[in-house]
């Protein structure tokens, strides 16, 4: 593998030295920038990930794009991320960071980013969120979603929400977010949500996994699964909640979604 010498990334140490052959993709491991056609090539892989999705190295080997030299890259551990985190245009298509949980760290993640429409919105499933978190922690997930660039929140409740929260809580959330819109009685809130998300381009934030509405839809077949941010519990973390994977992306800074 091509590499430029002498130029390092402030953040993964010191170059090869001369003569030593990064072949094996210890060049990056070690902190060596990628020649510009192998960074070229490896974006072009990165964005055959559905944005939203992981980017998985294992999955990048069986694309037919993928040459030798960078199969060499793709099979050291951790070098995919280093050259990610090193490249400015790699940055703007995928993000690294550390799964959510009790003990964050233990397992870096690297996603293909949303694009920059669907991480400006999201529809939020209220009765679901009331299901998994409690009302409680409804504020709380509203703010991380807007701490995390989220700009067009709406939240989407079935008819008998106020059998779960009261007149009075439901205005508290409505004061927080661009619009509440409870259906009637009869309309399944899930159609409403996907129906909401497709007219707008829109994360899903939901615990549910749509699997009934999958194949309704084209639409709906290709995208639930790649558009839906889950609600999980995690006692014991920063806060009593998070959004799962996703929040690997959510939380990088949204300056860089008005460059992609």
């Amino acid at each position: 593998m091509k590499v430029d010498r002498g130029i390092v990334s402030p953040s993964f140490g010191e170059p090869l030295a001369a003569g030593r052959s990064p072949a094996s993709g210890a060049g990056i491991a070690a902190g060596e920038c990628l020649a510009v056609a192998e960074e070229e090539e490896l974006a072009r892989l990165i964005e055959s990930v559905q944005p939203g999705q992981r980017v998985r190295p294992a999955r990048l080997l069986q694309n037919r794009i993928s040459c030798g030299e960078l199969r060499d890259l793709l099979r050291v551990p951790g070098a995919l991320v280093r050259a990610v985190a090193s490249s400015g245009r790699l940055s703007r298509l995928a993000c690294t960071g550390t799964l959510p949980g009790p003990s964050p760290g233990e397992l870096v993640c690297l996603r293909r980013r949303f694009s920059p429409g669907e991480r400006l919105g999201a529809v939020v499933d209220l009765n679901n969120l009331l299901w998994t978190l409690g009302y409680a922690a409804a504020p709380g997930v509203i703010q991380a979603l807007r701490d995390y660039g989220v700009r067009n929140l709406l939240l989407l409740a079935d008819a008998n929400v106020l059998e779960f929260i009261s007149r009075e809580e439901l205005s508290a959330l409505e004061a927080l977010v661009q619009k509440v819109e409870v259906v009637p009685r009869g309309t399944p809130a899930d159609l409403r949500i996907l129906e909401r998300a497709e007219e707008d381009p829109a994360l899903i934030v939901s615990k549910d996994m749509f699997r009934d509405w999958r194949k309704t839809s084209s639409w709906r077949r290709r995208t639930i699964w790649r558009l839906r941010v889950p609600l999980e519990r995690t006692p014991g973390g920063a806060r009593e909640f998070s959004f799962g994977e996703v929040q690997v992306e959510l939380a990088d800074p949204p300056r860089l979604q008005s460059v992609i």
